[in-house]
C-alpha cells in the first residue's frame, strides 16, 4: 500500500502467491479488507487495518482473472471470476461458496450492476463470442438481458449516464461497448462503438466529476483515455510508460496499474 500523494509504501499485504490479477475493497463487519484475484487459483483477503490476512477462498480451479463485491440481502459477498469457465459468489467471512455461475469459456470480466434499484452481477466470456450475461445473485439464476461484444471481453464496470444503468464491457480488440442493463439497448451504435483504441483494453473505471459520469479505459497501446459515455467522445488522453493493465480513480489521482510497476496520473478535468 502507498500514500497516494507521496507514493511511498506504507506496509506490505504478503500472500501466497507473486502474481495478483485484480483488487477488491470491501466492508464486512466494520472491518476495511482488500480482495486480491490470484494466480494460483485462489482468492486473499486482507485486513488492512492490520494487514492480517483475513481469509481465503480456494473454490475454483484456475487463475482468477477478476473480482467485485456485491450485496444480496443485506450481505456483502464476493464474486470471483475465473479461467476455469466459472463465476464463483461466495461469503468473505465463511469461504463457502453460495452459487456456481457456469460459461462456456474462461471468464475475465465480472461486475456488480443496480438495475431498479436490485444489484445483478455481469459477466463476461473470455471466449471469440464475447457474450455478456446478466446474473441474479440471489438465486444463482441467468435472467434479463444478454449482450454480445464483437469478441473476448477482457475488463467491465457499471456506471450510470443520466438515469440509465449501463454496462461498459471492453475487448481484446480495443473497442468499449455500453449498454442499457435495463432496457438491454446498446446506448451507441450496436455496429460501430465509438470508445476504440489500437490494441487490447485491459481495464476500465467510473469516475464521477461536476455531477457527470466519465469512463476511463486503460490499453495494451500504452495510454489511458477518459471518455463521455454519453456521446461517445474522448475528453482526453494520456501515454503511460508501459502496457497498461488496471486503473482505479482516488480523489482526482489515477492510479493505473502497468506491467512494469505503477504510475499516478492528476487530470485537469474541464468543468
Amino acid at each position: 500500500m502507498r500514500d497516494v500523494v507521496t507514493g511511498l509504501a506504507e506496509r506490505s499485504l504478503e500472500g501466497p502467491s507473486h502474481c495478483v490479477r485484480a483488487l477488491c475493497p470491501l466492508v464486512v463487519d466494520g472491518r476495511i479488507l482488500v480482495a486480491a484475484a490470484d494466480n494460483d487459483h485462489f482468492v486473499v483477503l486482507w485486513d488492512l487495518g492490520s494487514a492480517d490476512v483475513f481469509g481465503e477462498y480456494r473454490g475454483h480451479a484456475a487463475a482468477v482473472h477478476a473480482i467485485c463485491s456485491l450485496t444480496v440481502d443485506g450481505r456483502t459477498l464476493l464474486a470471483s471470476a475465473s479461467a476455469d469457465c466459472s463465476v464463483r459468489v461466495w461469503d468473505p467471512e465463511t469461504a463457502e461458496t453460495v452459487h456456481t455461475l457456469w460459461h462456456p469459456y474462461g471468464v475475465y470480466a465480472v461486475c456488480a450492476v443496480d438495475v431498479d434499484g436490485v444489484q445483478l452481477l455481469a459477466s463476461a466470456s473470455g471466449g471469440p463470442d464475447g457474450r455478456v450475461h446478466l446474473w441474479d445473485p440471489t438465486t444463482g439464476e441467468r435472467i434479463g438481458h444478454q449482450w454480445r461484444a464483437s469478441t473476448a471481453v477482457l475488463a467491465m464496470c457499471s456506471l450510470r449516464i443520466g438515469k440509465q444503468s449501463v454496462v461498459a464491457a471492453a475487448t481484446i480488440d480495443g473497442e468499449t461497448w455500453l449498454w442499457d442493463a435495463d432496457t438491454g439497448q446498446c446506448v451507441h451504435d450496436s455496429e460501430e462503438p465509438g470508445l476504440r483504441h489500437s490494441s487490447a483494453i485491459n481495464a476500465l473505471c467510473a469516475v464521477e466529476h461536476a455531477g457527470h459520469t466519465l469512463l476511463v479505459t486503460a490499453s495494451s497501446d500504452r495510454t489511458v483515455s477518459l471518455w463521455d459515455p454519453a456521446t461517445a467522445t474522448r475528453v482526453m488522453e494520456a501515454p503511460v510508460r508501459h502496457v497498461a493493465l488496471g486503473v482505479a480513480w482516488f480523489e482526482g489521482l489515477l492510479a493505473i496499474g502497468l506491467d512494469r510497476g505503477l504510475q499516478a496520473l492528476t487530470f485537469k478535468l474541464p468543468s
